[in-house]
């Protein structure tokens, strides 16, 4: 079972209104340098969404700290995340919560995060939304991908293109492309199966990834990394194991 429960200690004076939140979540995050972003719901906010809906009624938080010695997260800024003017919600779409992955700060220093949503007729799907410097507003993708998947991730692939990455319940983990604005995204490629594990029958989502742009020998590839268990002992034997495509 995965732990998903997560503390997160707000400053004083934040815009939670409070000083603490507990409890289990799914937040989505970004690294850059030293800066962490980290996406999440506000726990006394219901989030929903209707045809007029803006991100202020999901409760969504932006929590942004920085890593000091000794590898230590200090939380500094919470904003709460609102849509530019104009932004609608698609109408399919019932709740808008973030994805579990992580994201990206792209080369020209957008904020990228992928979404999970519930809609109307109780499946889940995936989206993404990126927070525009230049415009200095929030802008959620215009389409939905990824029925039934979870825990996405996105990466930078190449100067005009993303790819996000998710775990989904028949077993296997599907890979999405999209522009470097990531409005629309779209399936790229074969669904990757057998990654971690042997099975010919394999359900369910599976254990987290990870999911990152490496160069080798001056070729980009992305390498997926996953964590597999011996039979012997399955908490003391964790190992990683990996697979690349480019």
């Amino acid at each position: 079972m995965e732990d998903t429960s997560l503390v997160v200690q707000f400053p004083e004076g934040a815009a939670t209104g409070t000083v603490e939140a507990t409890g289990s979540m799914r937040p989505t995050t970004v690294v850059a340098g030293d800066s962490v972003y980290m996406l999440l719901i506000n726990q006394g906010v219901t989030p929903s969404v209707s045809k007029s809906a803006t991100a202020l009624d999901w409760g969504l938080l932006l929590v942004k700290g920085s890593v000091s010695g000794g590898n230590k997260i200090t939380w500094k800024e919470t904003h709460v995340v609102t849509l530019g003017n104009g932004q609608r919600i698609p109408k399919s779409l019932s709740q808008l919560v973030s994805g579990g992955g992580s994201g990206v700060k792209t080369e020209d220093g957008t904020l990228m995060f992928p979404m999970r949503a519930t809609k109307k007729n109780g499946n889940t799907s995936l989206l993404s939304m990126c927070f525009d410097k230049s415009e200095k507003k929030w802008k959620l993708s215009q389409k939905t991908v990824g029925d039934g998947c979870r825990d996405p991730t996105i990466v930078e692939w190449g100067e005009d293109r993303l790819l996000m990455m998710a775990s989904c319940e028949r077993g296997c983990r599907n890979v999405y492309a999209s522009t470097a604005s990531g409005v629309d995204w779209y399936t790229s490629g074969e669904p990757l199966t057998r990654v971690w594990g042997n099975s010919h029958d394999r359900k369910g989502y599976g254990v987290q990834n990870g999911f990152i742009k490496v160069t080798i020998e001056k070729k980009d590839v992305m390498l997926v990394t996953l964590p597999v268990f011996s039979k012997e002992n399955r908490e003391e034997n964790e190992k990683r194991a990996g697979s690349t495509f480019g």
